[in-house]
């Protein structure tokens, strides 16, 4: 049953605030300005809430949201690549605006509001989120569900039915010669000593942020005749979940070497062990490397670039020099060739300017018969 209770403004305005509590949904409240108002909104409130519960006796209508969230958090996350830590944001927001409700009493709709709610706000940092940021959140709630079906707390999972956003995974944004110069002058002209030599890996090997802040130098083979590094990453370091090798050559070869030498005490030829980039506070972490990326950004005006497209960079620059979708897919460490098809024009451009200009020289310019 509803409950009633009058309020007085500090203008001397009488109003009535009617509150249904059901169990297994969060609280309802309106004002009204008549207590005849507050009253019939508040039967019709809880007739259509009981009218909408989960009929049959069930676990889902004794458990909520939030139970399943804990239990989850307790059994599941710490199973998890990382422990989890990239959905401790989406569990948060689900925990907030959905641990109130049974499960039973979460529908398709509703988590197609939240998915608007989750579009149509900004990041922490005051960024739009991406399609791909509201399908992570859907993802990480619909496993949850997933994993009390199989616990035998609920018998659906409304996230299956819901609407998912549309990603396009087809962006390639790269550096252009102009940017990559101005981008790793403002990295050398950071006050951080480790992000130069991240964004020269970032660019020479196409390696994934994760990849390259969680290496540590057991997993490094310098080859002191080749002038390279090769990096093993095991399936748990690869976001495939699939054991590569990765080369290290040139420039991001002298500076890995020159840091590995830094680090050896003088006359010890005992090799460094732990994480390449730890944290300075904590070395069993990497270090975190989001605001001098940031401002390097800035400082290199650039618009539109993300960390990742540093990968981009190295798959275009690739394509560019002549690769194949073969290689760069076993390069990068893709499941499939259909994202490494992405840099095929830009394969096809170069071969374009590579045949022209040998006609050019061998015939000269277009147009010009009497070479001929």
């Amino acid at each position: 049953m509803a409950s009633i209770r009058s309020r007085i403004d500090a203008q001397g305005k009488k109003s009535y605030q009617a509150q249904v509590r059901v169990q297994g949904y969060p609280p309802q409240t309106r004002t009204f300005a008549t207590n005849s108002d507050a009253k019939r909104w508040g039967h019709q409130t809880e007739v259509d809430i009981r009218s909408g519960m989960y009929i049959r006796q069930s676990r889902s209508t004794a458990r909520t949201v939030a139970d399943l969230l804990a239990e989850y958090e307790k059994v599941v996350l710490p199973t998890k690549k990382s422990g989890g830590d990239r959905g401790k944001a989406a569990f948060e927001y689900w925990r907030k605006h959905l641990g109130a409700y049974i499960l039973a009493g979460v529908t398709p709709k509703l988590v197609e509001q939240h998915r608007d709610l989750l579009a149509a706000g900004k990041t922490l940092r005051g960024r739009p989120r991406a399609p791909a940021t509201v399908l992570r959140y859907m993802m990480v709630l619909s496993h949850a569900f997933s994993t009390a079906i199989n616990w035998q707390w609920c018998e659906r999972n409304p996230v299956d039915a819901a609407t998912k956003p549309r990603i396009n995974n087809k962006r390639v944004r790269y550096l252009l010669d102009d940017e990559r110069e101005r981008l790793l002058r403002a990295c050398r002209e950071s006050d951080n000593t480790d992000l130069y030599l991240v964004v020269v890996l970032a660019i020479s090997t196409g390696m994934r942020r994760g990849e390259i802040m969680n290496m540590r130098w057991p997993a490094l083979t310098f080859h002191r005749d080749r002038g390279v590094a090769k990096l093993l990453l095991s399936a748990e370091a690869t976001k495939n979940q699939t054991q590569r090798s990765v080369v290290i050559a040139s420039h991001a070869h002298e500076l890995l070497k020159q840091r590995r030498d830094g680090l050896a005490p003088k006359g010890s030829k005992a090799a460094p062990t732990g994480l390449v980039f730890p944290s300075y506070g904590d070395p069993d972490k990497p270090v975190d490397l989001r605001a001098p990326w940031e401002a390097a950004i800035a400082g290199a005006n650039l618009r539109d670039f993300r960390f990742h497209d540093l990968r981009h960079t190295a798959a275009s620059y690739m394509a560019m020099n002549g690769a194949t979708t073969l290689e760069i897919k076993e390069a990068l460490g893709h499941k499939s060739t259909a994202m490494a098809e992405r840099y095929s024009h830009l394969s096809a451009s170069h071969v374009d300017d590579v045949v022209t200009r040998m006609n050019q020289r061998h015939f000269g310019p277009a147009g010009n018969t009497s070479v001929i």
